[in-house]
C-alpha cells in the first residue's frame, strides 16, 4: 500500500517522538510505501529552523519531500495560508492509496477534493490538532483563520474526505464549536505510543537505575519536556521538596527554557534528592521512562504523557478533557502544589498500590494508545 503524510503544518523532523514520526515509523515496519511531505522547518538542537526544500529517503525508508510555500504576500500571511502548488503533482507522482493530511489547515485542504475528484478511489483522512487552547487563541486568529477561513475550505472538500481525526475530545469540541463540522464526519483518534511489554521494561528498569544509582527500592517520580512556567516544574519541585522521606527520587529530563531558569535552577539545587539530566531525545527518555515508578504532568498537554503510559507508570495530571479517557485507576488528577505533594506522599506511603496502577495503564495503553492499532486504522 502507498501511503502519503501531508505535514505541511507539522514541521516533520527526523527522530522525533511525534504523532507523524511514529505512524511513518509503524507504516514502515508493516511494509507500506511511504511519502512525507513536509514544510521548509524542522527541529535542530530543540530550535524550530528553516531548511531548504530537499528531496531523500530517510532513515527508516520513507522518503521525504520538503516544499516551500507559494509566495502570498508578507511572510506572516505566507505562513498562514500555506499554499504549495507543487503538492498536487507530487501525489500524482506518488498515486498514495491512502493521504493522511496532519491539521485542519492550510490552503492546500482544497488539493484534497481535486486529487479525490480525479483519484475517487484514494481514502482521505485530516487529522486535526486544534483545540482551544492552541488554536484561535485570540479574536483575529479564531474569526478570521477558523470561523471564516478554515471553515470556508474545508467546507468545500468536506464531502470528499472520509474522516476527520481528533486527537482529543476537546478537538473534537473545537470542530463542531468553530468550524460546525458534523459529528458523523469526526472520530476520535489519540496520539499514541509505542507499548514497552512489562518484561522489557522490567529489563530496561535494572539497567538504567544502575547507571542512574538508585535502589530498585526507591520510588522514582519522572517529570520531562520543554521546562517552561506553562509545565509548572517548580510546583512539582516544591511540592515533591514537602515529601519527607530519604526513599524517594525526582527525576527531571528537559530543557529548562529562559523565562524559568532563575526559579528552577535554585529549585532544583536545593533538593539534592532531584536528579536533572537535561534534554534527552525520543530513546533515552523512553529508557527513563521504564526506570520510573510515577510520571508528573501537572501543566500544559504533552504527547510524553501517552508514551509514559504506554510504558506502564501512573501519572500524575491536570484534569484536561482530554485526559480523561487516558485515567483508568492509573493515576490521581492534580490541579495544585498542595494536590501533587498530597498524592505523591501517598504513593510514596503505599507502594505497594503500584502494581496495579501499573497494570491499569497498560489497559489504558493497549486499548487507546498503540501507535500499530492506530496505524492500522488508516490501512482501512
Amino acid at each position: 500500500m502507498k501511503i502519503a503524510h501531508v505535514c505541511l503544518a507539522g514541521a516533520y523532523t527526523e527522530g522525533m517522538s511525534y504523532q507523524d514520526n511514529m505512524l511513518v515509523d509503524i507504516n514502515r515496519r508493516d511494509r507500506h510505501e511511504v511519502l512525507v511531505v513536509s514544510d521548509c522547518m524542522k527541529f535542530q538542537d530543540n530550535r524550530l529552523v528553516e531548511t531548504p526544500p530537499e528531496d531523500y529517503i530517510t532513515a527508516n525508508g520513507a522518503r521525504l519531500v520538503r516544499l516551500a510555500f507559494d509566495w502570498t504576500g508578507p511572510r506572516y500571511l505566507t505562513n498562514k495560508i500555506k499554499r504549495c502548488s507543487r503538492l498536487m503533482p507530487l501525489l500524482e507522482e506518488f498515486r498514495p492509496d491512502v493521504i493522511l493530511y496532519h491539521g485542519v489547515i492550510g490552503w492546500e485542504l482544497l488539493t484534497l477534493g481535486k486529487y479525490k475528484e480525479k483519484y475517487p478511489e484514494t481514502r482521505i483522512y485530516v487529522d486535526s490538532h486544534e483545540d482551544r487552547y492552541n488554536s484561535g487563541t485570540n479574536w483575529v486568529s479564531l474569526t478570521f483563520q477558523y470561523r471564516i477561513l478554515t471553515r470556508w475550505l474545508v467546507w468545500r472538500v468536506l464531502h470528499q474526505i472520509d474522516k476527520i481525526f481528533c486527537i482529543s475530545l476537546e478537538v473534537r469540541d473545537f470542530m463542531k464549536d468553530v468550524l460546525d463540522l458534523p459529528d458523523e464526519i469526526l472520530e476520535y483518534y489519540p496520539l499514541g505510543g509505542i507499548v514497552v511489554p512489562d518484561e522489557e521494561r522490567q529489563r530496561i528498569r535494572r539497567e538504567q537505575r544502575k547507571l542512574l544509582k538508585v535502589a530498585d527500592t526507591c520510588i522514582l517520580f519522572f517529570h520531562s519536556g520543554k521546562l517552561d512556567r506553562k509545565k509548572r516544574t517548580l510546583e512539582i519541585l516544591n511540592a515533591f521538596r514537602l515529601v519527607k522521606t530519604g526513599n524517594a527520587r525526582l527525576l527531571v529530563a528537559g530543557s529548562i527554557e529562559d523565562n524559568a531558569r532563575n526559579l528552577l535552577e535554585p529549585a532544583i539545587a536545593a533538593d539534592d534528592r532531584v536528579i536533572f539530566l537535561g534534554w534527552k531525545g525520543r530513546e533515552d527518555l523512553s529508557a527513563l521512562m521504564c526506570a520510573a515508578d510515577v510520571y508528573v504532568q501537572p501543566g500544559g498537554q504533552s504527547v510524553s504523557l501517552q508514551h509514559a503510559i504506554c510504558s506502564g507508570l501512573p501519572v500524575l495530571v491536570f484534569p484536561y478533557p482530554s485526559h480523561e479517557p487516558f485515567l483508568r485507576g492509573n493515576g490521581f488528577f492534580v490541579r495544585t502544589e498542595a494536590d501533587i505533594a498530597e498524592r505523591m506522599t501517598e504513593i510514596v506511603d503505599a507502594p505497594e498500590n503500584l502494581p496495579a496502577m501499573r497494570a491499569a495503564s497498560y489497559e489504558v495503553a493497549y486499548d487507546l494508545l498503540d501507535y500499530r492499532k492506530l496505524a492500522a486504522r488508516i490501512y482501512r
